[in-house]
C-alpha cells in the first residue's frame, strides 16, 4: 500500500490544469483503430493517486461543429451572455400543449433552477465557451430538449414530429430511429428547418458536457508528477436516414490537440504543451491488495491493459522499495562488538513486511502482435524483471480461429483455478462491460465447476462471495 489519500479534494466541479508532456500511438500504421497514450504533468498540482484511480478529463467540443451551430442559431461566437432562472420559464406557444405537457415542462423548469444547468449559466460566457465546454451538443437528444424544440417550431408537420419523439407513444419510434440516428444538435435543426428556439431556451434544454473518465495507467511510486492513461480513438457509423460519420468527442479531442507529439515530423522542442482541466476520481475497489504477498489474477484486452501497467509498475517499485529497506536493516545488524564482527538476526520483522512479491498472472487480448499489442516492451520487460508470473495473450486475427481472453483461461483451466484457489488469489477484470466481461465470468464459473468440483449453484455463490469480500473486482464500461 502506498499510503497515499487519493483524490485530493478535486472533482468535475474542481478541476486543475495539467500539461500534456508527451503522446505516442500504441498501434501501428496499418492497424485500422488507433490507441494513444498520453502522459500529463501534474508536479505541484496538489493531486495524488494510486493505479486503480481514473483521471477525469474535461473536454471540448468541435470547432468546426460550434462555429456551424452558432451560424445555424444565428448569433455570433463572441456574444456574451448570462442566464437569470427566469430566462429559462416557457416564452411562447404554451397553448400548444396539453396539459399534460406543460406539467412536464414545469418540472423540466424546476430541476434547470434549481440544479447545476442554471448554475454552469449563472457567470457571463461567450456562445462560443458555451458551445464548446458547457453543453453536449453531439449526444443523443433528451425528449424535453425535443419539447422544447416543438415550441420553437413553426411548421405543423415539423413540430409534430418533434412531439410524437417526445411523447409516451412515440416511444418506439424514439428507440429505432433517434436512437439509430443519434443526430448532433445541427443536425436536429437542419432536419427541421423552421425551428428557430432562442439561445436563453435553448441552452438550459440541452445535457451538459459530461468529463470523461480513463483508468490511469503509472505508479506515483515511480514518479508522482506525471500521470499516464490510454484510449482508444473512437470512430463510428450511423446508418439512420443516411450513413454518417460519427467522433468521440473526448477521444478525438485528445488525439487532435496532442497532434504535435503524434506526428514524427514534429521537433520535440517546437511543441507548446496543451492544458488539459482534470481531476482525479479515486476508485472505490479497484485497488491492488495491501499485502505484496498477495497474489492476483489480471484480465484485461484492449485499453483494459492499461490498469494493469499501473499494478505492476506499482508492486515492482513498492518490492524495490522493500529490498532496500532490507539492505538497510540488514546493514544495521551488522558490526564490530569487542573486537570481533558480529551479524544479529534482525528483531523487528515489522520493518521487512510485504518483502515476498506474490505471484501475478495477466491474460491481455488483441488482433495482432504487431498492430495492437498494446504496452508489449513494458509487459514483456515485467516478465523478464520477474515482477509478472505469467503473461498469457490473446491474438484474436493472427489464425483463422478467433482466439479471446476466455479462450486462454479455458486452455488453462486446472492450472488456473487452482492458483486462485491455493493462493486466495485477487482477480481483476477491466475492458468492455457488454460482452467480454460477461464471458470471462461465464468463464470463471464453468472452471470452477470442472476443476473445483463445484456444482454451479456453489461456483456462482464462490463467485459472489469474491465479490463481497473484494477479492474478485470489475471496472468495466460499455
Amino acid at each position: 500500500d502506498s499510503g497515499v489519500e487519493t483524490g485530493k479534494g478535486y472533482s468535475a466541479g474542481r478541476t486543475v490544469p495539467a500539461f500534456i508532456s508527451r503522446a505516442r500511438y500504441l498501434t501501428s500504421a496499418e492497424c485500422d483503430k488507433r490507441v494513444v497514450h498520453i502522459e500529463l504533468d501534474v508536479g505541484g498540482r496538489g493531486l495524488t493517486f494510486v493505479p486503480g484511480d481514473s483521471v477525469g478529463i474535461m473536454c471540448e467540443n468541435d470547432p468546426d461543429l460550434v462555429s456551424r451551430l452558432a451560424k445555424r442559431l444565428g448569433v455570433p461566437l463572441n456574444f456574451r451572455f448570462y442566464l437569470e432562472a427566469t430566462d429559462m420559464a416557457p416564452l411562447s406557444t404554451a397553448e400548444m400543449l396539453s396539459k399534460k405537457m406543460r406539467r412536464m415542462r414545469m418540472r423540466e423548469l424546476r430541476r434547470a433552477q434549481s440544479g447545476s444547468t442554471a448554475a454552469k449559466f449563472a457567470r457571463a460566457m461567450t456562445v462560443k465557451e458555451a458551445l464548446t465546454r458547457v453543453v453536449d451538443i453531439t449526444s443523443l437528444p433528451r425528449k424535453s430538449l425535443l419539447r422544447v424544440l416543438a415550441e420553437y417550431t413553426t411548421e405543423p408537420a415539423e413540430r409534430h414530429k418533434l412531439l410524437w419523439y417526445a411523447c409516451s407513444k412515440g416511444s418506439e419510434d424514439y428507440d429505432v430511429e433517434m436512437k439509430a440516428w443519434n443526430p448532433t444538435l445541427l443536425e436536429l435543426l437542419e432536419t427541421f428547418p423552421s425551428c428557430h428556439p432562442p439561445l436563453e431556451r435553448l441552452l438550459p434544454a440541452v445535457s451538459l458536457l459530461s468529463p470523461r473518465y480513463y483508468s490511469i495507467s503509472n505508479s506515483p511510486v515511480l514518479d508522482p508528477s506525471h500521470l499516464h492513461f490510454a484510449f482508444s480513438v473512437v470512430e463510428y457509423e450511423t446508418v439512420y436516414p443516411t450513413t454518417a460519420k460519427r467522433k468521440g468527442v473526448c477521444t478525438s479531442w485528445l488525439e487532435r490537440i496532442a497532434a504535435g507529439y503524434l506526428r514524427s515530423d514534429t521537433p520535440f522542442e517546437a511543441i507548446q504543451p496543451p492544458v488539459v482541466d482534470i481531476f482525479i476520481s479515486p476508485a472505490a475497489d479497484f485497488r491492488l491488495p495491501d499485502s505484496l504477498s498477495d497474489s492476483i489474477v489480471m484480465i484485461g484486452p484492449g485499453t483494459g491493459v492499461a490498469p494493469f501497467r499501473g499494478f505492476l509498475q506499482h508492486r515492482q517499485q513498492l518490492y524495490l522499495s522493500h529490498l532496500r529497506k532490507s539492505d538497510e536493516v540488514a546493514e544495521r545488524c551488522k558490526g564490530m562488538y569487542q573486537g570481533h564482527y558480529i551479524e544479529i538476526d534482525d528483531e523487528d520483522p515489522d520493518e521487512l513486511e510485504g518483502a515476498y512479491l506474490g505471484d501475478s498472472w495477466l491474460y491481455f487480448g488483441c488482433r495482432s502482435r504487431n498492430q495492437d499489442y498494446l504496452y508489449r516492451e513494458d509487459l514483456e520487460g515485467f516478465v523478464h524483471e520477474g515482477v509478472l508470473s505469467t503473461l498469457r495473450v490473446a491474438f484474436s486475427r493472427e489464425t483463422d480461429k478467433k482466439v479471446y481472453v476466455q479462450d486462454l483461461m479455458r486452455e488453462d483451466g486446472e492450472e488456473l483455478i487452482n492458483f486462485v484457489l491455493e493462493n486466495d488469489a485477487y482477480i481483476y477484470i477491466c475492458g468492455d462491460g457488454a460482452a467480454m466481461a460477461k464471458d470471462v465470468e461465464d468463464t470463471l464459473i464453468s472452471l470452477l465447476e470442472e476443476h473445483g468440483k463445484m456444482a454451479k449453484e456453489k461456483a456462482v455463490a464462490k463467485l459472489r462471495e469474491w465479490k463481497n469480500y473484494g477479492r474478485y473486482v470489475k471496472d468495466v464500461w460499455s
